[in-house]
């Protein structure tokens, strides 16, 4: 049922076929709990996505599945969250973050905000599981608390 329902997506791109072919992977992913992780991975993909209600709506899943089994997430996922808001708001990613301090974040737009929201959200019902846990020991410390500060002030100027 997966592979078949993946596949259609490549066939059938369209925005709400998208949407409601990842969400109802995603309601099976958390009722069997055995593709959880497969899900999460494979919805991450689709935050490259240009359409910003399938951005949303990944988001969304994301969320759930953090909240049914966020214990069986992986620190990658969490860092590709995390990164998606720092380039999604251009700020400067190396192996040591920098982050541009020219960069205005009253500036920028309202969708991205609500992306940025979304992406919280979705990191947000996961920290009570091992899995933060395991990204903040894998020396990505500097970068969780740099973007939990910094998004802070961001959600903050969107308010």
């Amino acid at each position: 049922m997966r592979k078949l329902c993946q596949d259609l997506l490549v066939n059938y791109p369209s925005q709400q076929f998208v949407i409601t072919t990842q969400h109802t992977l995603t309601q099976l992913a958390a009722a069997t709990i055995s593709d959880l992780t497969e899900q999460v991975t494979f919805l991450l993909q689709y935050l490259r996505d240009s359409r910003v209600q399938v951005k949303l709506s990944v988001l969304k899943d994301l969320k759930y599945l953090g909240e049914k089994g966020g214990h069986l997430w992986e620190s990658e996922h969490i860092d590709v969250l995390i990164k998606s808001i720092l380039q999604r708001n251009d700020w400067i990613i190396e192996e040591k973050m920098e982050i541009d301090n020219e960069q205005d974040t009253a500036n920028s737009s309202p969708i991205d905000a609500e992306i940025d929201h979304a992406t919280l959200d979705a990191i947000n019902s996961v920290t009570s599981s091992s899995a933060i846990l395991i990204f903040i020991r894998s020396g990505s410390m500097i970068l969780y608390l740099s973007t939990n500060f910094s998004i802070k002030s961001h959600v903050m100027n969107f308010y």
